[in-house]
């Protein structure tokens, strides 16, 4: 299934290699985090070059689920069991900032956003457990997180948690964007330059398909660390969303389970915002077995229209695919078992 994002023909205007040029900071990855930090520099008067594999945001952004959202599935609880709440504190701050900076920066580029309440929730017990981690580790760091049993999808769950006014956007529109303020400035983005080493001295040499060029610095982007070090590749796994339209407007995405890649394995974009439980699976999109997912929901209102849509299913029924129920094995880390599921607002429940 082709992204929704990538089913549009769009031309960002790019740059001509230019072999052995001496740039202040070389981005390594031309999709949403290469281009915020080369627009970044490119601000503060420094000589910036992207260094895109494919093409401009034309892989995780580009197949990413377009959510801006703090509520991250259980990412939250997942970093408070390996270090501590002031770590979860720290991390919330930075996304907050990062959130109301690239808000701020796509209502001054004129780039359409859509704000909506987003869900957390559960259709199993131990889904339920999870949502419940992440609802106490979320409201410690600051989150107005809210739990609910109203969410309005198209099968049965057992509870959520809501965050409001969170966001959604077309991520390639935001990236046209970007890439034309940093060339705008004197950056360069080339496309089809594929980074093959990085040797570190005085300047730094950055060794690509196309040739080399040196830099002060080379800021790695990538979707997946590209360079080998701690055999991340060998580590990760890649993931994948599809969307359809339900007859309530609320733009559902659910990722079903992947197979393994042919090539070197891609990880997920770090702007994907996605939610956790264990979710409904539509078997149309593979064959293989049932398995935890990650999804988001978004509550009802008018639907998205327009090219971010282009593709989804639509109909008269409940859905267009059937339902079957996904399961999971995984254990709920800092979550009391049978705990019970009431709507409340203060923190520390």
């Amino acid at each position: 299934m082709t992204s929704l994002w990538l089913d549009t023909i769009r031309t960002i205007p790019t740059d001509e290699f230019e072999p052995l040029a001496t740039y202040d900071d070389v981005i390594v990855g031309a999709g949403l985090t290469g281009l915020v930090t080369a627009l970044l520099f490119a601000r503060r008067g420094h000589t910036v070059a992207v260094l895109e594999a494919r093409t401009v945001g034309g892989l995780a952004t580009g197949s990413s689920s377009a959510m801006v959202s703090l509520l991250q599935g259980a990412q939250l609880q997942k970093i408070h069991g390996r270090t501590y709440q002031g770590v979860v504190d720290a991390y919330t701050e930075g996304n907050t900032e990062a959130f109301d900076w690239l808000l701020d920066y796509a209502d001054g580029a004129g780039v359409d956003v859509e704000r909506r309440d987003a869900f957390s929730y559960a259709t199993t017990r131990r889904g339920l457990a999870r949502v419940d981690a992440e609802y106490l580790v979320g409201r410690r760091a600051g989150l107005d997180l809210v739990k609910t049993v109203d969410v309005d999808v198209p099968f049965a769950t057992l509870g959520a948690v809501r965050l409001r006014d969170q966001a959604q956007l077309d991520p390639l529109e935001l990236v046209a964007s970007l890439a034309a303020d940093v060339r705008a400035l004197g950056g360069i983005i080339v496309e089809n330059a594929h980074v093959t080493g990085v040797d570190a001295g005085d300047p730094a040499t950055t060794h690509t398909s196309l040739g080399d060029v040196r830099s002060e610095r080379v800021h790695l982007t990538t979707g997946a660390p590209i360079l080998d070090r701690g055999l991340y590749f060998a580590k990760i796994k890649p993931r994948r969303s599809s969307a359809w339209r339900s007859p309530t407007s609320i733009l559902q995405i659910f990722p079903p389970p992947c197979t393994a890649p042919s090539t070197r394995p891609r990880g997920r974009s770090g702007a994907t915002a996605t939610n956790s439980s264990s979710v409904a699976t539509p078997t149309a999109w593979g064959a293989q077995p049932p398995r935890r997912s990650w999804c988001t929901i978004w509550t009802t209102g008018p639907a998205p229209t327009g090219p971010r849509l282009a593709g989804a299913a639509s109909g008269a029924g409940r859905t267009t695919r059937p339902l079957t129920a996904s399961r999971s094995s995984a254990t709920c880390r800092g979550a009391v078992a049978g705990s019970s599921w009431r709507p409340a607002t203060t923190p520390g429940e």
